[in-house]
């Protein structure tokens, strides 16, 4: 059977002077022209500027993730640190010794947690008795209770939050 496909997917032998009937005209493109976006769209809203900080990143290195949609875990290309990197939202207790991931962890309101958190950014409305490290920013909110150590590189605090414990900014 594969003899009778072989034979009927060979080429059939065409002469120079078909090919040369055949043959279609090429265009030379000398002129390159390029469009800004205002020419495209004159009225379309400015482009969004560049983001310095990253969705996602490493907490072991720091180093920028890019992570598909549906990826739960993924591999640090500068430390080879598997790591996961879905965003946590908690609204409830949570008592576990560590919460790690690549994204952002946010403590709801209502929540008490009692542990450490470990994120890229991490925005806490709640209270949280442990430690608070945020590879890049860590945001405590008017309702917000931290009850331990901070340890981030951007750090807010909403009027009104309570900060009990020691504060440390990292250098880039």
């Amino acid at each position: 059977m594969l003899s009778f496909l072989r034979q009927a997917l060979k080429p059939l032998p065409v002469s120079a002077a078909e090919r040369r009937a055949v043959s279609l005209p090429l265009h030379k493109f000398t002129t390159v022209t390029t469009r800004t976006r205002e020419q495209i769209q004159p009225n379309a809203p400015p482009a969004p500027a560049p983001r310095d900080v990253p969705e996602r990143c490493c907490v072991y290195c720091g180093h920028a993730l890019y992570a598909p949609r549906r990826a739960l875990i993924i591999r640090c290309p500068k430390c080879f640190t598997q790591i996961h990197v879905k965003d946590v939202l908690i609204e409830n207790d949570l008592d576990a010794p560590r919460t790690i991931t690549a994204g952002k962890i946010i403590v709801g309101p209502e929540a008490r947690v009692r542990g450490d958190l470990i994120a890229c950014h991490i925005v806490i409305a709640g209270r949280v008795l442990g430690e608070v490290l945020a590879s890049h920013s860590c945001r405590v909110t008017a309702t917000g209770k931290v009850a331990g150590r901070i340890l981030s590189r951007q750090l807010a605090i909403a009027p009104g939050a309570i900060v009990e414990g020691q504060v440390e900014l990292v250098d880039s």
